[in-house]
């Protein structure tokens, strides 16, 4: 009875995490004006925080009670992140959709590209949300958040083309 009450408190989770982070159908920022929608990501610093090497350190270093302490701030810190690449992938949705009904067809298979990768980010990135609130339950539980920081470099690049290509025409 408490295994069913406990996966349908989780579900229950993840529908609100989807009604609260599902992309929305929110007009999309004149290409001049992207850059002050999108929220900085430093990826690097996101790539520190999701290496396990330095976890295993913190690991071996740090006392029981001071890594958990550490651990909870990483994942707070990696939520942050989530959160932005949630939020950013959510305009890259949207200008990909303005962009996809174009005449010029290099510029609507750019568009295309670009939609692939921010459904595919944001995609990771919710799943990445949950599973970092699963860590913070369950201590021990590391999830992978690579795949969602890839995801969303892929979708900055595709975004790169999509204005340069909308720039030179």
């Amino acid at each position: 009875m408490t295994i069913t009450l406990g996966l349908l408190g989780v579900a229950l989770l993840f529908v609100i995490f989807l009604i609260r982070y599902a992309p929305t159908r929110s007009a999309a920022p004149p290409p001049d004006k992207l850059h002050l929608a999108l929220e900085p990501i430093y990826v690097p610093a996101l790539m520190n925080l999701i290496d396990e090497h330095n976890l295993e350190f913190l690991r071996r270093s740090l006392s029981a009670s001071d890594f958990r302490k550490a651990q909870r701030e990483r994942n707070r810190a990696l939520r942050a992140y989530v959160r932005r690449i949630s939020h950013n992938t959510r305009i890259l949705i949207a200008t990909g959709e303005a962009a996809r009904h174009t005449e010029d067809p290099a510029v609507a298979e750019s568009a295309r590209a670009l939609l692939d990768a921010s459904l595919a980010t944001r995609t990771r990135a919710l799943r990445a949300l949950a599973s970092l609130y699963v860590g913070e339950l369950i201590p021990g539980f590391l999830p992978d958040l690579s795949g969602a920081v890839m995801n969303y470099q892929s979708a900055a690049n595709s975004m790169s083309s999509l204005q340069s290509l909308t720039s030179s025409r």
